[in-house]
């Protein structure tokens, strides 16, 4: 940054030329947000060897704050510098300047002789992650000096910013998937939308897409600012539109400048929003996973014996864009029987006939579609009943979700008695086998999670796992990369072992029932921060998920 030669001169030049023919082939029109890649030193192309040193940082309380170190000259030539501190808004960082004097060449440390007095204030704003422009108001003045260009000269090592969101996640971070189906608030009832967002170290995309809107243009609205637009064209099955951030930008897809997690998404045109969500969750990288579980649940449901040819059966589907649940009756009467679930009246079931049968089935869907009527209760665990006048036909206690971890989608029974095997033994409806209580199995339990490296040893990993099973409880805790040594594991701040790493790698074990080499577990780790250090110093850590 600060030459010393004719020749150093030129170089910096040149570089400073290149870096921005770079910068502007990247993406001349996508707004950055200030990363931790924005961290390093930063030229003034347009004045002679001066500039700053930029640090992005956290504060405590998990606030985002720029830090610029700017050396300069007065009017005589003579050095000078400041310092200015303040918090990252978007692409800007907005700072109280400093000015800083009095301490002479390599003397002594001396508080006395220590000034900083404020200058005035001042802000970065950064076009991209290579140019940037600085605005300056002194504040003894009160008149602001001419904005001036400024272009990266270097950066930290093994960094490459994309100004994107994906700058920031740590190198070990568990990979997060969050998709929500959105709302329909009523303005198009046919309308559907989904929202999905993925990570994994480097990357990042969020994608919204929208079915069965009119053709047009539609706002995208991230806790009511707008971030896009979502264009509806006509397909094939209707209409349909989508939009797909990413970071790193990639040629078609907006670089992603925000983290939706937490925040409201909505689909809106001319002020009005025609679909919603409830704010997506924020997961923190604790187990994240799909956060719509997919379930499909069918059932029979019992003959009170009215009609003794007569049949009925209850289905219930959860999809990442919908909700549908059916009832279908055959071979009794034609004519209008009630549907109640949970003891009130939702419908009316119209027997036709059909051929040498009778039948009628009752449709519910959320969001609501022609022919359809809208699905606005949940009949899991609640009575459902078709009933004649007063006089009761059919009914079932409908099952609630699957528990079953090997298919969680399904939970279905195929016969009258609630019992799949045809032997009418079963428990009640929705049992596949005549036994499917969880009472004689034991809970189980599987937690893993990746601990987040401090920073101290940028090579070192490590991963914490919980067990459950009907053995009891284990935990382990394993690290790798790490040199060798003894290193204490403290869980919730209180030491519980000494992990001892040779060749660079260790583990400790815990069980409720050890063996060998386990330890006597004593503590649930759930919820509670689980650190590795050595003499204090901390160098793995993470709160483990509940």
């Amino acid at each position: 940054m600060l030459s010393v030669s004719k020749s150093h001169s030129t170089q910096r030049r040149v570089l400073s030329a290149a870096i921005a023919a770079l910068a502007t082939c990247m993406s001349a029109n996508a707004e950055v947000t200030v990363t931790k890649d924005f961290t390093g030193i930063w030229d003034q192309p347009d004045q002679e060897s001066q500039g700053f040193v930029v640090q992005i940082v956290n504060q405590p309380d998990g606030t985002r704050q720029g830090v610029a170190y700017w050396f300069t000259y007065d009017d005589s030539g003579n050095a000078k510098w400041f310092v200015g501190q303040g918090n990252v808004d978007k692409n800007r960082i907005d700072m109280e300047v400093l000015e800083v004097s009095g301490p002479t060449f390599l003397q002594s440390s001396d508080p006395a002789t220590r000034t900083a007095e404020i200058w005035g204030t001042g802000s970065l704003t950064f076009n991209n992650c290579n140019e940037g422009t600085v605005d300056m108001i002194n504040a003894v003045t009160g008149t602001g000096l001419a904005p001036f260009r400024i272009a990266r000269l270097s950066s930290v090592a093994n960094t490459s910013c994309s100004g994107g969101i994906s700058d920031d996640f740590r190198p070990n971070a568990a990979p997060v998937e969050i998709e929500i189906r959105l709302q329909n608030t009523g303005v198009d009832p046919d309308a559907s939308g989904k929202a999905e967002f993925e990570t994994e170290p480097g990357r990042a995309e969020f994608e919204v897409e929208v079915e069965d809107l009119d053709v047009g243009d539609y706002d995208l609205l991230v806790d009511g600012a707008a971030v896009g637009t979502i264009t509806v064209s006509t397909d094939d099955n209707g209409t349909e539109g989508e939009i797909e951030f990413r970071s790193p930008e990639e040629m078609g897809h907006p670089l992603l400048t925000f983290d939706p997690r937490g925040t409201v998404i909505e689909v809106a045109q001319g002020g009005t929003v025609f679909l919603t969500s409830d704010p997506l969750p924020d997961d923190e990288g604790d187990d994240p996973g799909i956060v719509v579980q997919e379930v499909e649940i069918e059932v029979d449901l019992v003959n009170a014996g009215v009609y003794p040819d007569g049949s009925a059966e209850a289905e219930f589907e959860v999809r990442q864009d919908r909700r549908e649940f059916s009832v279908e009756v055959e071979d009794i009467p034609v004519g209008s029987y009630a549907l109640r679930v949970a003891g009130s009246e939702v419908g009316t079931i119209d027997v036709v006939q059909d051929d040498d049968e009778t039948e009628g089935e009752l449709e519910f869907r959320d969001p609501v579609t022609s022919g359809e009527l809208p699905l606005d209760f949940d009949p899991r665990n609640s009575v459902v009943e078709v009933l004649e006048g007063g006089t009761l036909l059919f009914s079932v206690e409908f099952p609630g979700e699957a528990d079953s971890e090997d298919d969680p989608q399904s939970d279905s029974d195929d016969d009258s008695d609630g019992d799949d095997s045809g032997d009418g033994t079963g428990d009640g409806p929705g049992d596949d086998d005549g036994d499917d209580s969880d009472s004689d199995d034991p809970s189980t339990l599987s937690i893993e999670v990746a601990l987040e490296n401090s920073g101290v040893n940028t090579q070192a990993s490590g991963s914490a796992k919980y067990e459950v099973d009907s053995d009891g409880a284990e935990f382990e805790v394993e690290v790798e990369d790490l040199a060798d040594g003894d290193y204490d594991l403290l869980v919730d701040a209180m030491l519980e072992a000494t992990i001892t790493v040779i060749e660079g790698k260790g583990e400790v074990e815990f069980s409720e029932s050890p063996e060998g080499d386990e330890l006597l577990l004593t503590f649930d780790p759930r919820g509670l921060r689980i650190s590795v250090e050595q003499a204090g110093t901390e160098l793995l850590s993470v709160t483990f998920p509940e």
